[in-house]
């Protein structure tokens, strides 16, 4: 480590402190060479060092600037993007990559064009934005392609098995992957090799061809002993333990986790800490929920001090979900309060962080028009051009006000044909099938051989039947009647206490038939402002989709806190169900939402979510959700106070 860092800072004064700062004219190849030396120290530094990895990066961007050297400057920009990228400053990282993205679009360089929209690819899958980091990679495949660019090909196909593996689309992921392994064979050595045995780990892991999962990362590790290899052994390192896990040897995967957390601490590798130290507080779960605890709290801490919060707020999560493994109810609310407190100050800032960007944009295009204004006038009398300005203002605005009239009514006939097909579906589909049902069952009953027990019992299917085809007839209308003359609303300031204990009274015989225990977790006193019906009808079909999705012996629980610095307060239904995917979730609350059967074939209309968000949203307030299969749902409603 001295060797290196004396090594680095010799080379770096011999060419930033001995060589001119500004190179004459026409000397491009010994600029050229000065930046690939700096590009391959920092490449060096950047996991050993950080802090000298950005100096050095920071002086190598003075130089390349007072030089106009261009190409230097998108190399270093995409070392401040990988420097970022290590530390999970995703939002930093992705404009590093746009911005040397641009300067590589100048300089028609079809090798950087690809090498950053990859990039570009990593960050959004790191952010989990699945779909634009596919949509990246398959742009940087066909420019790879185009180009006849190979390392460009193998990353490509690299980060699209990443994406699918996310995913879980496993066969897919295998497919890009066997092609990078490919084309890389045909490389020189270099990093991609250790992605490519990473991912075969990661793929052979979930398909439980463990064997061949542990083969390939071993052989992987064998070759990551260099230094500059550092940061690929400990991902390698912690996917061999995750293979150990699933083979039960909780042992020998927490001694690989901590071999992980020990080489990422001395290279100063902020987000593989992260990995490691939540991947042991997993381990630990199964044997010890106290050691457990200790790596999360390590997480947390860690996590608060580089001022990340999406990996503070996943942090608490699990500290939350621990301490209610335990039985310690107040600590788990606590640090659910603390998570819902740090996500919501997380999406208000990201909010404004978009609109200063929106209101900068608008004002670097206000200044731009009007300097091309002045140019024109400079050019032709004064007089003709005011002249000629304001008719072109009034047909083009004529233009644009029919243009945007045109769209806004062609918006509207589409919804209104969504709306239609929607209401054609639960029509043939959740009326017409009990309809049929009934027809049947009257048949039945009218058979003269019919026992009367039997014929008691097809009473009360009937009943049964009836009762919620009145229920799928009253939603529709009610819905119906919102669509055609808008949402009325009377909004009173109340605490809702009250309603959620008559909510828990009108459901308890649901629960009670699926055993499922209704707990009240609200704070005591906590009011909101907006309309009561609203407000009831939102936490009964809340509630009755908890129940509904939860399987027998389940819990169900209400928890309501209070936010008085945004004057709002936070209702969210929590239930240990089977939880739902990333794409259930992306349509819930759409029209596009198709009613799925509840643990015990339970039925419903697919629109009750619809209708709450549209009554969340007439009271001022928003609803969301954050749900995994198999980890239950929390449904959040959030409502001025």
């Amino acid at each position: 480590m001295p060797q290196l860092k004396l090594s680095a800072l010799a080379l770096f004064c011999a060419l930033y402190f001995c060589a001119p700062r500004v190179l004459a004219q026409g000397d491009n190849a010994r600029l050229q060479k000065q930046m690939k030396a700096y590009d391959s120290i920092i490449t060096e530094l950047r996991y050993r060092d950080p802090d000298s990895a950005q100096l050095m990066a920071d002086k190598a961007m003075d130089h390349a600037r007072l030089n106009n050297y261009k190409a230097g400057e998108a190399m270093m920009l995409h070392q401040f993007g990988l420097i970022n990228d290590n530390q999970g400053k995703y939002g930093h990282a992705r404009k590093n990559y746009q911005d040397a993205l641009a300067i590589y679009r100048s300089l028609k360089d079809d090798k950087g064009i690809v090498t950053e929209t990859n990039r570009l690819g990593v960050v959004e899958l790191r952010s989990g934005n699945y779909d634009k980091a596919i949509e990246f990679h398959l742009n940087a495949l066909q420019l790879s392609e185009k180009a006849a660019y190979a390392r460009g090909l193998a990353e490509s196909n690299i980060g699209l098995a990443e994406d699918h593996i996310w995913q879980r689309s496993y066969p897919m992921a295998l497919k890009y992957l066997r092609t990078a392994d490919s084309v890389n064979k045909t490389l020189p050595f270099s990093s991609l090799y250790f992605n490519i045995a990473n991912s075969y780990g990661m793929i052979y892991r979930e398909m439980s061809r463990l064997n061949e999962a542990k083969a390939s990362v071993e052989l992987g590790l064998k070759q990551a002993v260099r230094p500059k290899f550092n940061g690929s052994y400990i991902t390698l390192t912690n996917t061999l333990a995750s293979i150990h896990v699933k083979e039960g040897d909780i042992k020998k995967a927490i001694t690989l986790q901590k071999e992980a957390l020990a080489i990422s601490r001395d290279i100063k590798n902020y987000l593989r800490q992260m990995e490691s130290l939540i991947n042991l507080a997993v381990s630990y779960l199964q044997v010890d929920n106290k050691e457990s605890l200790k790596y999360l709290h390590q997480a947390r801490t860690l996590a608060a001090t580089r001022q990340s919060n999406k990996l503070t707020v996943n942090a608490l999560e699990k500290m939350s979900a621990l301490y209610e493994k335990l039985g310690d109810d107040k600590t788990a609310l606590d640090l659910k309060k603390e998570q819902y407190a740090i996500a919501d100050s997380l999406f208000y800032r990201e909010m404004s962080d978009q609109v200063a960007a929106v209101k900068s944009t608008s004002e670097l295009n206000k200044s731009r028009m009007q300097v091309e204004a002045m140019n024109e006038r400079q050019k032709l009398e004064r007089k003709i051009i005011i002249g000629g300005a304001l008719v072109a203002l009034l047909i083009i605005g004529g233009i644009g006000f029919f243009y945007y009239q045109l769209r806004k009514l062609n918006r509207g006939l589409a919804d209104t044909n969504k709306t239609k097909d929607r209401l054609l579906s639960v029509l043939a589909h959740d009326l017409r099938a009990p309809f049929i049902s009934m027809i049947g069952l009257l048949q039945v009953i009218d058979d003269a051989d019919l026992t009367p027990a039997d014929r008691k019992k097809m009473l009360g299917q009937l009943e049964k039947t009836s009762k919620a085809s009145l229920e799928t007839l009253d939603g529709l209308l009610k819905w119906g009647q919102m669509q055609i003359k808008g949402i009325k609303i009377a909004p009173i300031r109340f605490e809702i206490g009250p309603v959620i204990a008559r909510t828990f009274d009108l459901l308890a015989e649901s629960a009670e038939q699926k055993q499922i225990l209704l707990k009240d977790l609200v704070d005591p006193g906590l009011a909101v402002y907006c309309d009561v019906d609203h407000f009831e009808f939102m936490m009964r079909n809340l509630v009755s989709n908890a129940i509904k999705f939860t399987p027998v012996g389940g819990r169900v629980w209400i928890i309501g806190v209070a936010n008085k610095d945004q004057l709002q307060a936070t209702i969210t239904v929590k239930d240990n169900g089977v939880g739902m995917s990333e794409l259930k979730q992306s349509h819930i609350f759409s029209l596009d939402n198709e009613s799925t059967q509840g643990t015990t074939n339970e039925k419903g209309t697919g629109m009750g979510l619809l209708m709450c968000k549209e009554y969340a949203e007439a009271n001022h307030g928003k609803i969301g959700v954050v749900s995994a299969p198999g980890s239950g749902s929390d449904f959040y409603i959030t409502l001025p106070m």
